[in-house]
């Protein structure tokens, strides 16, 4: 989880991803990659007072780009301090993240 609370900040990590966008690509194998969400669960507590769910992410196909490119992106995060190492160690969760507004 990157923690952008400030510009500065939004605009580091900006520059991370304009970085290693070719190593991105590379990772893609410079084609699009097709997903499919899994569902819909909140991160955490009950459903009936979720704030914020989430759909996990499957790649179809299973030739692991997506993972490779997360990867990527992840270590010039961790790099740059934006990560902390013991953040970058836990397993990735691919999802796409929605917010409940009540």
């Amino acid at each position: 989880m990157l923690k952008l609370w400030n510009k500065d900040r939004i605009a580091q990590a900006s520059d991370i991803l304009q970085s290693v966008s070719s190593q991105v690509n590379d990772a893609l194998e410079n084609r699009p990659i097709s997903i499919q969400l899994r569902g819909l669960t909140c991160m955490k507590g009950s459903p009936a007072r979720a704030r914020v769910v989430y759909a996990p992410v499957l790649e179809v196909g299973g030739e692991g780009r997506l993972v490779r490119a997360c990867k990527v992106i992840t270590e010039a995060f961790v790099k740059s301090g934006l990560v902390l190492e013991r953040d970058a160690k836990q397993e990735l969760r691919r999802h796409l993240t929605a917010y409940v507004i009540k």
